[in-house]
């Protein structure tokens, strides 16, 4: 697991947990009277029980339960233990320091929480906050690369940057913008890896939007019928609108608008068949995985290839001409 999903998973564990919550409001029981009440104690395990029989279902976020044995704590009869420990500490009317000394399933369960609170703070205040603060430039979009079985090769790596740059470039040409160098600010590796790309906000929200674009044709499965999908990214893209208003103004031809068309289409089509897609894309709530969809995607291109190739071949001495 990279260390930006670590901490974004811990981050997600604490909230929805409501560890700051259900610390604080023990913390707030008085020291020295008896205890008649817990305050929202009660109403706060019940929450956090629901929260995790959901968070658990999540294989990233069940990989870090079951880690810090958080089953222990949060199964049906320690649940129940702890409820009906506070219900006895407000009926005997014992004090706080009885709550911890005779009530072990209550000590445990505050300290889990507390547990968890430094655990985030740790990981979000050292291990990634370059790459949370990076993850908030407008600037920069992150990408996800998917793992194959045997590793990412070196030369695939390559690949990918080599064509990113590319599209990069592509969208800078046909927004008028000038020429920048791209940096990648970001580089997490893990059984996946996650890069960053920093570009201007411009071409950063237009990049994000072609794959998003894309990535909903491929979730709800249109993607088998390429020629109405390329139809519709047509009609939905603000920067193939760009490209229609710049033809119809004069400042592209009809051939090279329809050349830049294609490039956008099938540079992106590109990174997905090298399993790039923006983090957030790949963050969404899907019912299929993203590794099948891209998996389906590819054997659906190779079909399509070998019916009706492309108009440009990938790297042909045509594109770089159109790319520069």
């Amino acid at each position: 697991m990279q260390k930006l999903d670590f901490t974004e998973s811990l981050i997600t564990l604490s909230t929805e947990l409501k560890s700051t919550e259900i610390v604080t409001s023990i913390n707030q029981l008085p020291a020295l009277q008896p205890l008649k009440s817990v305050g929202n104690l009660v109403p706060l395990i019940v929450q956090s029980k629901s929260k995790f029989d959901s968070l658990i279902q999540n294989p990233q976020l069940a990989e870090i339960l079951v880690s810090i044995e958080a089953g222990n704590i949060y199964g049906q009869d320690e649940i129940g233990n702890l409820v009906s420990a506070l219900s006895t500490v407000m009926v005997q009317g014992q004090v706080k320091s009885q709550l911890f000394t005779q009530h072990p399933t209550i000590i445990n369960f505050y300290s889990f929480h507390k547990s968890l609170i430094a655990a985030t703070r740790l990981s979000t205040s050292v291990l990634s906050k370059k790459a949370l603060e990076e993850v908030t430039i407008e600037e920069v979009t992150i990408f996800r690369i998917l793992s194959e079985e045997e590793g990412l090769e070196l030369k695939d790596f390559g690949k990918i940057l080599s064509v990113l740059e590319e599209l990069i470039k592509l969208l800078q040409a046909i927004l008028l913008e000038e020429p920048t160098e791209v940096r990648i600010v970001l580089l997490d590796t893990g059984s996946d890896t996650n890069f960053g790309v920093k570009t201007s906000v411009t071409v950063a929200k237009s990049l994000f939007q072609i794959f998003k674009e894309i990535w909903d044709w491929f979730v709800n499965r249109k993607f088998y019928n390429n020629k109405m999908r390329n139809e519709a990214l047509l009609e939905n893209l603000n920067v193939l609108k760009v490209i229609k208003k710049s033809q119809a103004d004069g400042i592209l031809s009809d051939e090279k608008a329809k050349a830049y068309e294609e490039l956008l289409i099938n540079k992106t089509d590109e990174l997905v068949g090298l399993n790039v897609i923006p983090k957030q894309l790949f963050d969404l709530k899907i019912e299929t995985s993203p590794q099948k969809l891209i998996s389906e995607f590819k054997k659906t291109k190779l079909i399509e290839n070998e019916i009706k190739p492309d108009r440009l071949n990938p790297n042909s001495e045509e594109e770089q001409k159109l790319i520069q």
